[in-house]
């Protein structure tokens, strides 16, 4: 997605929450699912390329 993401969410009023960590994972979506559904709050969790791993590229 880019760098500017968070900055542009926020720009829209969007909370941002990250996972940095493959270990944080449950807990920072538990908790985003948590505002968006019992607060009513527009929430979105970014999710670091550390935690996803590295992208592979395939040639068409």
């Amino acid at each position: 997605m880019g760098r500017a993401t968070q900055a542009a969410m926020e720009l829209m009023g969007i909370h941002v929450m990250r996972v940095r960590r493959p270990e944080d994972a449950q807990e920072v979506v538990s908790a985003a699912l948590d505002g968006a559904f019992m607060a009513g709050a527009r929430i979105a969790v970014l999710i670091g390329q550390d935690v996803i791993g590295r992208k592979k590229w395939e040639r068409k």
